[in-house]
């Protein structure tokens, strides 16, 4: 937990930056109290989200940000978040994640069309995803939808749980994708 910097013995201190919310408090008041039991001691520092965003996110400038983040499986998600490529200040992977072996399976899960091989490949990059821990995932979503068989359409793991846009009379020519 100590470095020499410049010569001299450095505590290790670590900066959460949050922006006020409940979920950044939530988190970082437990977390800051936590590891000063075992001698970490970690800053936190409150801005705009916009601002950690801008400033820290974008230019990669920060050691922890609490944030909601989201991943839907379905047939048009790219899984940019996870790609090295994305890994820029304009880009979406704003983790820097980057394992050349996920980078493969994103580049091939575009390529399939059906969709059990799809969610195979899906399963595999969560696995890699969770196997490297580019990010910290206390929770996810386990409620159900149920629909009736009248209708056809897609589920997400985001709020509210369903794409309404993609409710359609089952047999319907409409596409549902």
């Amino acid at each position: 937990m100590d470095k020499k910097l410049n010569g001299k013995n450095t505590e290790m201190e670590i900066e959460i930056l949050i922006s006020g919310q409940k979920l950044g408090k939530n988190l970082s008041i437990p977390l800051q109290e936590n590891a000063a039991k075992v001698g970490i001691k970690i800053k936190i520092t409150e801005k705009d989200f916009k601002l950690i965003r801008a400033e820290n996110l974008k230019p990669r400038k920060f050691q922890m940000v609490p944030s909601v983040f989201s991943q839907d499986i379905v047939t048009w998600d790219d899984m940019s978040k996870w790609s090295s490529e994305n890994d820029t200040p304009d880009g979406s992977n704003d983790a820097s994640y980057r394992n050349s072996i996920t980078d493969d399976m994103i580049k091939k899960i575009v390529t399939l069309k059906d969709d059990k091989d799809r969610m195979e490949m899906y399963q595999k990059i969560q696995a890699q995803i969770y196997e490297d821990q580019p990010v910290i995932f206390l929770y996810a979503p386990e409620e159900k939808i149920i629909v009736s068989k009248k209708w056809t359409s897609f589920a997400t793991i985001k709020r509210p749980g369903y794409m309404a846009n993609t409710f359609r009379l089952a047999g319907s020519k409409a596409s549902t994708k």
